[in-house]
């Protein structure tokens, strides 16, 4: 009964839906209200960027600032106090210094290593000979070739470019165990060996 009263009292209050009541009048709206203006274009000054990675094509190809000697790493023992002594005595100017449990001597002379090498293998002593910086080969990674490649052929085709090749070895994944197609090249300091990381032929 209620139900019927609220409804009745709805229809009677709301205006009767014709098309006529639907057709408002037109208002026009400022152009302010409509939209907001566009900001006027503000003209910048072009901005000068310049190559910040020029200075590395002037670099040349290989250049060795430092060049480090013929170091040779003892492994220490029980009578490493005696030795480094006579080592001292016996070549004047040798440095031992105490680096990651090994023993660094740095000889002054070129000849001074042969001879304290010669030593240290009489006495039988455990020792890591670490080349000189202008002796030691340079090592050169080959990619893209197949995992069957021959390496003779690989060490002849850069021996006949003038390249005194020391060791190469094939690259391999322990994981899968597979060869790689990349292989390790060390190729000695003679002849024209700082073309070798330029030239890709």
């Amino acid at each position: 009964m209620q139900l019927r009263k609220m409804n009745e009292l709805v229809q009677a209050t709301a205006p009767p839906a014709t098309t006529e009541n639907m057709e408002v009048e037109f208002q026009l709206v400022s152009p302010r209200k409509a939209a907001e203006h566009p900001c006027p274009l503000k003209t910048t000054s072009s901005i000068k960027v310049g190559n910040r990675f020029q200075s590395l094509t002037d670099i040349p190809a290989l250049t060795e600032t430092k060049s480090y000697p013929a170091t040779i790493n003892l492994k220490l023992r029980a009578t490493f106090k005696t030795l480094v002594k006579e080592i001292a005595e016996n070549f004047l100017g040798t440095e031992n210094n105490l680096i990651y449990g090994y023993i660094n001597i740095k000889a002054t002379s070129e000849e001074n290593p042969q001879k304290i090498i010669q030593l240290l293998m009489e006495k039988k002593e455990k020792f890591i000979l670490l080349e000189a910086s202008v002796d030691r080969p340079i090592k050169v990674v080959l990619k893209g070739l197949h995992a069957e490649t021959n390496t003779t052929d690989i060490v002849e085709d850069l021996q006949s470019k003038g390249f005194t090749v020391n060791r190469i070895s094939q690259m391999r994944n322990y994981k899968l165990q597979k060869p790689l197609d990349m292989f390790l090249i060390e190729i000695k300091k003679a002849g024209h060996f700082q073309n070798s990381l330029i030239s890709r032929n």
